[in-house]
Formats: C-alpha cells, sequence, structure tokens
C-alpha cells in the first residue's frame, strides 16, 4: 500500500508590498500622530487651568460717584483657579545719588491659599506710606515694588508677577512703570 500524501498549500500569494505594509504604515502614523495631540492637550491643560495673580492700585467710588484714591492699599486678584501664593514682597524704594535703591520699607507675606471670584480681591496695605511720603525730598520719585511667586494649589510649576510703579503726588496714585508676569 501506498501512503496518501496530502499537501496543503495555504500561502499567501505574491502581492505587492504596499498592499501588505499599507496597513502597518497606517497604525505607526496614527500612533505618532496621538502622541503629538497628546502632549499638546497637556500643555494647553496646564495653560487653562493655571492661576493668575496680579496686583493693582486701590480706589473706591464716594456717595457722589467719585473717585478716591488710597495710595497706602494694593488690591490683588486671582482669576481661573485657585492659588497658593508662595512668597508676596512688597518694598519702598527711593533712589540714591548712585543710581542704586534704598529699601525704605520691606514687606513679606507667604504661604497663603487665594480662590478666584468674580468681584473679589484681597488687600494689602502699607500704613506707613503717608510718614514715608513726609520724610523723602522728592515723593514723585519714590517707587513700588511688588513681586508675588505663586502656583496652583497643588504645587507644580511656579509662577511669578512682579509690578514695579511710581508714586504721583498731584494724583494721589501710583503709576505704573514695569508690569511682567508668566
Amino acid at each position: 500500500m501506498e501512503p496518501i500524501k496530502v499537501i496543503v498549500e495555504n500561502l499567501p500569494g505574491s502581492q505587492h508590498w504596499l498592499i501588505e505594509w499599507a496597513p502597518i504604515f497606517i497604525v505607526v502614523v496614527s500612533l505618532i500622530l496621538s502622541l503629538v495631540a497628546l502632549y499638546y492637550s497637556r500643555q494647553e491643560f496646564r495653560r487653562a487651568s493655571r492661576p493668575y495673580v496680579w496686583a493693582q492700585n486701590f480706589a473706591y467710588l464716594d456717595k457722589h460717584n467719585r473717585l478716591i484714591n488710597q495710595p497706602e492699599t494694593i488690591a490683588m486678584k486671582v482669576s481661573n483657579s485657585p492659588a497658593k501664593i508662595i512668597k508676596m514682597e512688597v518694598s519702598l524704594q527711593y533712589p540714591s545719588k548712585d543710581g542704586d535703591y534704598n529699601n525704605l520699607l520691606t514687606r513679606e507675606e507667604s504661604n497663603l491659599a487665594r480662590f478666584p471670584a468674580e468681584s473679589t480681591q484681597w488687600t494689602f496695605v502699607i500704613a506707613e506710606l503717608s510718614e514715608i511720603i513726609k520724610q523723602v525730598k522728592d515723593p514723585s520719585r519714590l517707587e513700588r515694588y511688588i513681586k508675588i511667586t505663586y502656583s496652583s494649589l497643588d504645587g507644580g510649576i511656579k509662577y511669578y508677577y512682579t509690578f514695579r510703579s511710581s508714586y504721583v503726588p498731584n494724583d494721589n496714585n501710583w503709576k505704573s512703570i514695569v508690569e511682567e508676569g508668566n
């Protein structure tokens, strides 16, 4: 008796290389594009959910709708998300003859948590301002420097805000010189 020989030919026929590799190429390109999209969406989420903190001059309206400036008071605002104020430094400086600045007063606060709200702000008062204005020769050369270092409540990236302004005696207010932040 002769053995039976069975041959199974299940091998694919010769196809063009594009037909075989096209699906693999599409998968690899899709994977790369999704990783790039993930990277940019994470960056945009960080940018959109970070807190913003800034300082401004404080004034209010009296009962006759006149604007009353309070140069000794600094108003601070938070927007977008809660912020942890790591360090806030407020100093009054007067330029010396050699071009450097003399610190007349420096105040620091740290480790504060502030929450954003549409109509709220927190204030910082320099009670000694009127005394300092009387002591300096030329009050218009008096400068106020504010530096705020902050982050989101969970820590993470540290941001900063700086604000330098000069005193305007005629208006009893501060005029912005430099305002910057990241």
